[in-house]
């Protein structure tokens, strides 16, 4: 009986394809466009650009060679900066032509040698998520090295200033000296800072050297977002419930043969197998259109992830329907449940990033047990005992949510 009502289920979408494969193909559509902007490019370079606009308001050695920095190695092809007259960068800022605005205050290389505090002032555009982030970490380990610089070329600096205080000029052999100082001083640091002098390198467990994958940022976002958009498919799938209900199929079903058990479970299965189609386009475009690997090792634990993660999906948007009576209410309250999961499960903000008060949440959110187990098995490449508490989680909440369900739906439809 349950066949026979998930194919009634089945035969109505096929009639009216339209709305039932736009909403199937909207995880899909999000993997696309997080693969467009952040997915691994074939020429090899780094899929996220930052622009960088700097002001420059003290044109010396100090500031020219920081800000010069962005356009050397790999910085180079993770930057596009753009120099900018004093006084422009805010207007460019809110035009939204920058990632973010570095500006260098005047005096800041007289600061450096005089080896006081300088400040740099680096402004973030908020309308972008990780690009200005980028830029602050790049600025701030460039700050914290230029510190550590001048502190170990604490001779040559001293013998600077003491020509820009005096106001002479230094003499042949002057400078003789100190070019041979400052040669010194890199042949003194370059087996530290070229190569640096710690390497992460990864093997395999035969040990090849393995390289770090390009598409670890895109499998990053994908896996919250990928999820974050299932919740609100099988919640906009959900909603026949209602629709059952207002138009009275669900009583002349249920009057005759069939159950509110077997009604509601065949409801589950289908929003199961729709969401289990939508899951399957998300990762199979995520593999053959941008390169993502699922090692062979790791195929059966994320089917068997899959297939759990979205009973457990299932489970709470049944539970949302079966405790909410009105189609008004649950429109209220289903989009708002789906907003804090993904908040405090990682898709919309990272879990570091959150108040004190909220991280603890996280752990209630299917989005954290899901995204953290693909990202242990996609990018981290852990046996499958290591999403153990993971599965563990998730079944208990398929269990006890697509109970809850059963329950809350047959006191809400009896008879």
């Amino acid at each position: 009986m349950i066949g026979t009502l998930i194919k009634k289920d089945l035969l109505l979408k096929v009639k009216s394809p339209g709305g039932f494969l736009l909403l199937v193909s909207m995880p899909l559509l999000f993997a696309l466009l997080l693969g467009l902007i952040f997915g691994p490019k074939e020429s090899g370079e780094t899929a996220v650009r930052v622009r960088l606009l700097t002001e420059d308001h003290d044109r010396s050695f100090a500031s020219q060679f920081l800000t010069g920095a962005f356009g050397r190695g790999e910085l180079a092809q993770m930057f596009e900066v753009t120099a900018l007259d004093s006084g422009t960068g805010r207007a460019w800022m809110d035009r939204g032509k920058g990632s973010a605005l570095l500006v260098i205050p005047k005096g800041f290389g007289r600061t450096l040698l005089d080896e006081k505090p300088a400040e740099l002032l680096l402004i973030k555009n908020p309308g972008e998520s990780f690009a200005p982030r980028i830029a602050e970490e790049t600025v701030s380990i460039l700050a914290e090295g230029g510190d550590r610089l001048f502190r170990i070329a604490d001779g040559p600096v001293r013998e600077i200033r003491r020509h820009i205080d005096t106001d002479t000029e230094f003499t042949t052999g002057e400078i003789a000296v100190l070019s041979v100082n400052i040669y010194l001083l890199i042949r003194r640091l370059e087996n530290v800072l070229f190569p640096p002098q710690i390497v992460l390198r990864e093997a395999g467990v035969d040990g090849q050297e393995e390289s770090v994958p390009s598409s670890v940022l895109y499998v990053h976002l994908l896996a919250g977002i990928a999820i974050f958009s299932l919740l609100f498919l099988i919640e906009a799938l959900a909603r026949d419930f209602h629709t059952e209900h207002e138009r009275r199929t669900l009583h002349r079903q249920i009057a005759g043969p069939v159950g509110i058990g077997t009604f509601v479970s065949s409801k589950l299965i289908f929003l199961w197998i729709a969401g289990m189609a939508a899951h399957v386009l998300v990762w199979l475009a995520a593999c053959l259109l941008f390169g993502i690997r699922i090692p062979a090792e790791q195929f059966g634990p994320f089917v068997l992830f899959s297939a759990i993660l979205l009973a457990a999906l299932t489970g709470v948007i049944g539970a949302l329907y079966g405790l909410v009576r009105k189609r008004s209410q649950i429109q209220a309250v289903a989009p708002a449940v789906i907003l804090f999961f993904g908040m405090t499960g990682g898709a919309m903000i990272q879990i570091d990033f959150l108040p004190p008060f909220l991280k603890p949440m996280s752990v209630l959110s299917p989005i954290y047990w899901g995204q953290d187990a693909l990202k242990k098995m996609l990018i981290e490449n852990l046996p499958p005992s290591a999403i153990g508490m993971n599965l563990a989680v998730l079944g208990l909440a398929a269990l006890v949510f697509n109970g809850l369900a059963m329950m809350l739906f047959s006191r809400k439809f009896r008879p």
